[in-house]
Order: structure tokens, then C-alpha cells, then sequence
């Protein structure tokens, strides 16, 4: 048995007192719910199968029970009930929530308002209200709610949830654990809701209505101190830690695009809050586009059997992920990722390369450029001589196809050649790319999270041979 907190125990006493008063002063069936104004709740109307579901916009509002309960508070209050001055008085004696009380209490992430006594506790009596469904309430949903509400008003910051939604994804295992607080999962139906909220989500029918298929997502969270008074000052460690959050979803759908081909994308960041009443309040969202779920005709699928796979994959990136030499291809195929025009792929994918095959150069030694990137190239991936040859050939195409873009010309389809040799689209062109780069930094940031140096000494591995990269 821990320590009586007298806090609790004031609670307890006190809701034991009011139900009675009110199941037998408010009124019944006859009165209406009061729609209050603001943002509406999204709740999961109708489900269309496995995939697909409808949600509705619903006004917020107050039960007849908890309109009743809250003019009774009042006047409770001003006839000097017991039960209530003894819970103010232990409000006010609490450590941590007394120095709260009628001053402003907020946090950078979640925002705030003013706490006043009565306000805390009506918010207390509404939710009684709502878990019992009236006024009958049991114990331990008694027990268990002025538990929670205890520490609701004393906990020292904001709990925020990140999730990056991914669009064109699919996974079955779900939830997937990379790391302690950072996984791959399904959405609830209250996290869908959080970012319908905040405009995300194609209108149905009508403009209170959006049809949502199932909708995956990078969750991970951080804590937002809770200060007294104002607006927070920036704390440039809170700064960094909600920032890394933030990032720590968008680098794990970059290693799920460096990790095998699909198009897998992002469909909109937000962050969202837990109110006492279980309910997901967003806090802030960006980036939400039409593709939110929005069902993908072919999906990027994480299969079981590659699970374990990516798991290391994922620690050898976040290891690597930093290190000059390969930061930098990293971001631009990143910027690759999300280009909607073929030409635009093909110019990062090519800055990507020479920071891979190039960067280590001195001036003096840059002349050759374009025979050097392929012969390093072919080099690093070809593991018969045909493919040395056919990769070499690849990227001097793809290097010239890149100067050609830069300097406002169009790639003729006539000297496109995909990585089998034949003519390929500007579109097939840049996949073939794409697959280079990919399997360039896969083995770029395995080589460096052994501990191998990268760039590798490009002539010894020329002069290796095919042999040097034969697969078991």
C-alpha cells in the first residue's frame, strides 16, 4: 500500500457526496445536449471492409447531466458544501498543483490556459458523469478516475506524440518496434480523427464527412515542460529534444526508401496530445496533402520475413546517418524521393553519386570526372565483368544525361539506355538511377557501420576485378 494522498481522498469524499445530490436535483429525458462551439470531434462512422471506413465531423457538447451538474456547482459552491470547500482547500495545499491555480499553465508544445480551481473541478465532475453514463458511479471508476485526475494536474510537462503518416505503405506485423519509443504502426481510429482535425483527409459526400483507408504511420514522442506564466522560454536542450523527435520519423521513412525500391511517401506530420478524457488532441500538423489516406494501388510492402532485416538496416543507418561523407548523399536522395519529374530525380541522384565516387578528390585531380564516377561506380557494384560493363556504361549515360538537364536541355530518348542495356523512358531511366544509388549507400552505410573505411581505395578495387564483389 503506497502513502494516502489526502488529495484523492478529498476527491473521492467528494464526488460520493455530490452524485446523490444530483441524480435527485437534474432533470431527466426531456432536455436537450448543448452543441458547443469550436473544432468538431471526427468519429468513425461506417466501415467499408478491411480498408476503407467513413468518418463524420460531430459538434463538440455537454451532456443534459453534465449542464445540470455544472449550474449545481455553483451554487454548491456559494452555499459552502463541505465536500467541495474541502477539496478546493486541497487543491490549493498541493505542492505542485496550488502554485498552478489562477495562473496560466502551458507548455511550448501543447499551448495552455488559466487553471482555477472550480474549473478542475468540474472538469472531475464531467467526466464521472460521462464514465458512469449518469450518476451512478461505481467505486472503482471512482477510484481509478480521481487517480488519474491527480495526476493529470500534477504531471510536469506535456506528452507528445509525432507521427509521421506514410502513403503507398503497407506492413501486417504491426506494431513494429525499431527502438524503445520510435515504431511503424497502424493508426488508431482517434489518431485518424487527431489529423482530420487538422484538414487532412478527402471530403466525402458532404463537407462533414471523409472516407479514410487504412492509414500507417512512424510514431515516436518527447516530453514538453509545463511552466507557470506566459509563454515558455526557449530551452534550447527541450529545442533539440523536440526537434530530434520530429526528425526521427522522417529518417526512418528515408532508410525504408534507401532499404528496397517503392514509392513510399509521406502524407502529412502531426503531433497530438492525450486529454484525461482519452481523447487525442492535435497540438500541430503540416505537410497534409490530398494523398492522406488515401487507398495506394501498389502499396511499398514491409514484409514479415524482411522485418529483422530492416531492424538492422535501421541501426546501421542511424549509426552512419551523420558522417560528412555520406550525410550529404543522403539528403539529396531524400530530395530524389519526392520529385514528381523524372529530369529533376535524375539531377539529385547525380549530385548523390559524386559525393559518393568523388568527393575525396583533390582539384588537381577532377579531370575525368565522368569516366572516373563510372569506373568507381562499376567498380563498387558489379559483380561479373558484364555487369561492370553494363554499370559503367549506365553512369556515363546518367552523367551526361545530368549535364544535359542542368543546362536546360531535355534528354533525348534516343541515348537513354536502362541498366540492361536497352532503350529505356526518361521515367525507366531514372529508376534504373534510383536502383544504383540504392544499392550504393546500402553499401556505403554498411561498410561504414562495420567500422570499414568509405570511400574504399577506388583502385585496389578496380584493379580487383569483378571477384573483389562476387556474392556468395
Amino acid at each position: 500500500m503506497g502513502q494516502p494522498d489526502p488529495l484523492v481522498d478529498a476527491a473521492r469524499r467528494f464526488l460520493d457526496d455530490l452524485m446523490p445530490i444530483l441524480k435527485g436535483s437534474c432533470p431527466g429525458e426531456g432536455d436537450r445536449a448543448l452543441q458547443l462551439p469550436g473544432l468538431p470531434r471526427w468519429i468513425l462512422d461506417v466501415a467499408f471492409g478491411v480498408q476503407m471506413r467513413r468518418y463524420k465531423a460531430v459538434p463538440r457538447s455537454l451532456s443534459v447531466e453534465q449542464q445540470c451538474a455544472t449550474r449545481m456547482l455553483g451554487d454548491l459552491q456559494v452555499a459552502g458544501m463541505q465536500g467541495l470547500a474541502r477539496l478546493d482547500g486541497g487543491l490549493a495545499a498541493d505542492p505542485v498543483i496550488g502554485p498552478r491555480l489562477d495562473r496560466v499553465v502551458t507548455s511550448n508544445a501543447a499551448g495552455g490556459q488559466t487553471w482555477q480551481g472550480l474549473s478542475v473541478v468540474r472538469l472531475l465532475v464531467d467526466l464521472a458523469i460521462a464514465r458512469a453514463g449518469g450518476f451512478d458511479l461505481d467505486v472503482l471508476t471512482r477510484d481509478s478516475l480521481t487517480t488519474q485526475w491527480a495526476q493529470m494536474l500534477r504531471r510536469p510537462s506535456d506528452r507528445m506524440t509525432v507521427i509521421v503518416a506514410l502513403h503507398e505503405f503497407t506492413a501486417s506485423s504491426v506494431p513494429f518496434l525499431l527502438e524503445p519509443g520510435l515504431e511503424i504502426d497502424e493508426l488508431s481510429e482517434q489518431e485518424i480523427a487527431a489529423a482530420l482535425m487538422l484538414g487532412a483527409g478527402h471530403i466525402g459526400l458532404s463537407i462533414d464527412e471523409r472516407t479514410v483507408s487504412k492509414v500507417f504511420g512512424i510514431r515516436t514522442s518527447y516530453e514538453s515542460r509545463l511552466v507557470v506564466d506566459g509563454v515558455p522560454p526557449e530551452d534550447q536542450q527541450e529545442t533539440a529534444i523536440r526537434e530530434s523527435a520530429r526528425q526521427r520519423g522522417e529518417l526512418v521513412l528515408l532508410a525504408l526508401r534507401i532499404f528496397k525500391a517503392g514509392r513510399v511517401g509521406q502524407s502529412g506530420r502531426f503531433e497530438y496530445t492525450q486529454s484525461l478524457d482519452a481523447s487525442f488532441w492535435p497540438a500541430s500538423g503540416t505537410f497534409f496533402g490530398s494523398s492522406f489516406g488515401w487507398h495506394a494501388a501498389e502499396p511499398y510492402v514491409l514484409a514479415d520475413k524482411e522485418l529483422q532485416h530492416f531492424r538492422e538496416f535501421w541501426l546501421a543507418f542511424d549509426k552512419i546517418r551523420g558522417l560528412p561523407v555520406i550525410s550529404a548523399a543522403l539528403r539529396r536522395f531524400s530530395f530524389a524521393a519526392d520529385r514528381t519529374l523524372p529530369d529533376d530525380e535524375i539531377v539529385d541522384l547525380m549530385i548523390a553519386a559524386e559525393t559518393l565516387f568523388l568527393t575525396e578528390m583533390g582539384r588537381q585531380d577532377r579531370g575525368e570526372l565522368r569516366f572516373r564516377l563510372a569506373t568507381r561506380a562499376a567498380s563498387l557494384l558489379g559483380t561479373t565483368l558484364d555487369e561492370r560493363v553494363r554499370l559503367f556504361k549506365f553512369m556515363r549515360r546518367a552523367y551526361d544525361a545530368r549535364s544535359v538537364i542542368v543546362h536546360g536541355g531535355v534528354p533525348s530518348e534516343d541515348d537513354l539506355q536502362g541498366l540492361d542495356g536497352l532503350p529505356a523512358s526518361i521515367h525507366k531511366f531514372a529508376d534504373d538511377l534510383e536502383r544504383a544509388l540504392r544499392e550504393t549507400l546500402q553499401t556505403a552505410i554498411r561498410r561504414l557501420a562495420r567500422g570499414e573505411p568509405f570511400p574504399p581505395d577506388w583502385e585496389k578495387l578496380m584493379f580487383a576485378g569483378p571477384t573483389a564483389n562476387a556474392k556468395p
